[in-house]
């Protein structure tokens, strides 16, 4: 009996880790941003997490990004909750959006207030991802 609960603690104690460690959240430095309306965000920073494992040809890849007002901690917790996409298959990347607070936005871009944030679109959040995925996890 000792034995079978040993084996089990160390069964859910393997799960755990594997579940958790892949969900750390991670920063990219994607340089400066151009924006659609012409101006930039300096040193901007992306967030994001990933969950599950890429296979040889990358083809088992699943971007996710965020909902309005959304985190990929919640991302995670969504996936790990739910289970509605299976991390044994897919290799999922979960993305901050621009503004959301964990990437480049208002509330975290420039402590000392020398510059605004500059007005943001959709296109200037796609492009940021486009950016990350394209320069960094490439």
């Amino acid at each position: 009996m000792k034995t079978t609960v040993s084996i089990l603690f160390a069964i859910v104690i393997l799960y755990a880790t594997t579940s958790f460690s892949q969900s750390t959240q991670l920063f990219a430095e994607i340089g400066n941003l151009k924006l659609v309306n012409g101006s930039k965000i300096e040193n901007c920073v992306i967030g994001y997490r990933t969950f599950g494992k890429l296979n040889n040809d990358s083809s088992n890849a699943i971007i996710f990004p965020t909902w309005f007002e959304g985190t990929t901690n919640e991302v995670g917790r969504l996936i790990q909750k739910y289970t509605f996409l299976d991390t044994t298959k897919y290799f999922i990347i979960a993305i901050d959006a621009l503004g959301n607070g964990v990437s480049s936005s208002p509330s975290n871009y420039n402590v000392y207030k020398i510059k605004s944030f500059p007005e943001i679109t959709i296109r200037d959040m796609v492009n940021s991802q486009y950016v990350l995925l394209q320069n960094i996890l490439n």
